[in-house]
Order: C-alpha cells, then sequence, then structure tokens
C-alpha cells in the first residue's frame, strides 16, 4: 500500500516540476527575445544605424616563423580584406603603447577614415595625409596628440620612442580638440591624453629578429580591424570575412558582431519549438495523473499557472527596464518550488 501511495506521488511531482520549467520556459523566451531586441536598437543607436564586425588575431604572432613569407601572409589577408569595400568600411583601429625613457605612454593607430567617419576635429595644425601611412625607417612618423599634450609639445616637434620593441623618429603634425573621442557601442576612447599614430605600412624589410617579430605583431594588429556594415549586409559580409580567414596562413581569428546576424524573432521561434517538446511531455504527465488522482487537482493546478503565466507577461510587456530583474526573480521561483517539492516528499517518506 505504501509502495502504491510513492507511485502515485511520483507522477505528481513530475507534473508541477514540468509545469515550473514550462512556465519559466515561456516567460524566458519571451523576456529573452524581447531583452534582445531592446539591446540591438541601443547598439544600432549608439553605433549610428550600422553594425560592426571585429576581427581579432588570436594565434600568438611571435611563434610564427620569422620570414618574409609570414609578412607576405598578413600583407596578402590585409589587402584581401581592404580591396573591395563596397558593402562595407574597414577601420584599423588598435592600441599599442609608446615607450620614452623608461615610461609607458597610451597610443593609438588608426586608419585614415577614422578621423573623418569618426568626427575626430584637429584643433591645431592638420590631420593625416595618405602619404603618411607609408614609412621608411629613416623617415619620422607624423604623429598627432591629444589636448592634454599640448602643454608638453608644440607643432613640429620630434621626439623618439619605442614602439613594439623598435625606436622610431616622431614628428608632431597637429592636435586633437578637446573630448575628441572614438565611441562605439563597445566601449569609448577618450582621445586627450593620447598619442594617435597612423596605422602605417613599414616599407623597409626586417633584417634583425627583433624588427620581424616587430613588423608581425603590426601585420597582426592591422588584420584585426573594424568593418562597419549596414544591418541588412551583416551576414554576407561576415560569410565573406570569415571565407577570408579561414583561407589565411597566419594564424587563427576569431570574429565577432555588434548585433546578431539573425532578427531575434528567429530565437523565439525556435524556443518555441522547445517548448513544445516540453508540452508533450506534461501532456505525457497529465495522462499519467488521471488515472491516479483526482481530475479537479489537475484542472485547479493548470488554471493557476494559465492565470500566473499571463500575469508574468503582462509584467514583462510593461517593464521595458526591469526585465532583467523579474527575469532572476522568476528563475530563483522556478528552482525553489521543485527543491520544495522534494523536500516535503522525502520528509513523508522518512516518516
Amino acid at each position: 500500500m505504501e509502495k502504491m501511495k510513492t507511485y502515485r506521488k511520483r507522477p505528481l511531482f513530475l507534473f508541477f516540476l514540468c509545469i515550473c520549467c514550462f512556465i519559466f520556459l515561456t516567460f524566458y523566451c519571451l523576456l529573452y527575445g524581447r531583452v534582445l531586441q531592446e539591446l540591438q536598437n541601443q547598439t544600432l543607436i549608439i553605433d549610428r544605424g550600422f553594425a560592426y564586425i571585429t576581427l581579432q588575431h588570436e594565434s600568438d604572432p611571435t611563434q610564427l616563423p620569422q620570414t618574409q613569407e609570414s609578412l607576405d601572409g598578413f600583407d596578402e589577408l590585409f589587402a584581401r580584406l581592404t580591396e573591395n569595400q563596397q558593402k562595407y568600411t574597414y577601420y584599423e583601429i588598435y592600441r599599442q603603447p609608446l615607450f620614452m625613457d623608461g615610461d609607458q605612454h597610451e597610443s593609438i593607430q588608426i586608419s585614415n577614415n577614422v578621423i573623418s567617419d569618426f568626427s575626430l576635429e584637429i584643433n591645431i595644425g592638420r590631420g593625416f595625409r595618405q602619404e603618411d601611412f607609408s614609412s621608411e625607417k629613416e623617415n619620422p612618423i607624423p604623429i598627432i596628440l591629444g589636448s592634454d599634450l599640448k602643454d608638453s609639445y608644440n607643432l613640429n616637434d620630434e621626439f623618439w620612442a619605442q614602439y613594439l620593441y623598435e625606436d622610431y623618429l616622431f614628428k608632431v603634425i597637429g592636435f586633437l580638440s578637446p573630448g575628441s573621442q572614438i565611441q562605439r557601442s563597445t566601449g569609448t576612447i577618450n582621445l586627450d591624453s593620447y598619442y594617435v599614430m597612423p596605422s602605417v605600412e613599414f616599407t623597409y624589410r626586417p633584417t634583425t629578429e627583433t624588427q620581424y617579430i616587430s613588423q608581425i605583431i603590426h601585420r597582426a594588429n592591422k588584420t584585426s580591424g573594424k568593418i562597419r556594415v549596414s544591418p541588412e549586409n551583416l551576414q554576407e559580409v561576415k560569410n565573406f570575412v570569415l571565407d577570408i580567414l579561414e583561407q589565411s596562413q597566419v594564424g587563427e581569428f576569431s570574429c565577432s558582431s555588434s548585433i546578431l546576424s539573425i532578427s531575434p524573432s528567429y530565437i523565439i521561434i525556435f524556443s518555441a519549438i522547445l517548448l513544445i517538446g516540453l508540452f508533450i511531455v506534461v501532456i505525457k504527465i497529465i495522462w499519467v495523473l488521471i488515472k491516479s488522482i483526482r481530475p479537479w487537482v489537475i484542472i485547479g493546478s493548470i488554471i493557476v499557472m494559465g492565470s500566473i503565466s499571463k500575469v508574468a507577461f503582462s509584467v514583462a510587456t510593461d517593464l521595458k527596464i526591469s526585465v532583467f530583474l523579474l527575469q532572476t526573480v522568476a528563475l530563483c521561483l522556478v528552482l525553489l518550488v521543485p527543491i520544495i517539492i522534494g523536500s516535503v516528499r522525502l520528509k513523508h517518506q522518512s516518516n
């Protein structure tokens, strides 16, 4: 007789557990789609209606062969990434510090289109020209300084600094306006204290191990670019870039985008398919329960759970900002219910 009671309790416990899971997953999927849509809208506003694809060289560049073939491999990859920009714009934005007298200074390396596309204003002097992006070892590298450095340098000043283990001569050609910054949804870089370098193409051939390592890292940075693309072309461009990266022979790259390449509605549809599977399991358990307990218990449980789901969805719809908090509370409650039911069952069984 005792075994029969335990057998009847087991389907009841499973029923409530599945109902709780069903409510949580329904609630979670609705919130997840809503939150994703809100985040993507905010991202697009910050990025002025564009999506960004971020490339990052993940391999250790110092482990690549220190040969001209390695440099040529990066040059070929860079050419393929930048040669056909009809559907996207390629930016070089990376940060490698400068070292002077043993001190590290904030420095950023940018392509020529960054100044115009990110609305950087030159307060004194001039901006970069196309010829500034090609560098011979003996020629000074043009550099633009942030507004906080105006008291330390004058226009046309020259100074030596170490960049990627190599010493270079730099020449000040301009100063940025105060408050200049590169703003993207992933973060904002305030340039007031920065040394702004052109992302140069070194035309001299390295002859030492240090020079090879320096130029390999430099080229790895140049190919770790940011790609601006319209949202409707995101997936096409991303597939195009991934194909290029897979064919390269200079190590592994990661490729991430600022927004999803598919609509959040597709995620909701996929989640709904999973919910249907869970619903079938619940129906099966209900069928077992009909044979073992009174029907009014099942009907009452369904009405209560349905009312809770409706209220939860209404609250989630009204609260646009607090969805994360609401989701967390729901998760805690759903996890708490099975624990309480399980504890009660164990207590009764032990008695």
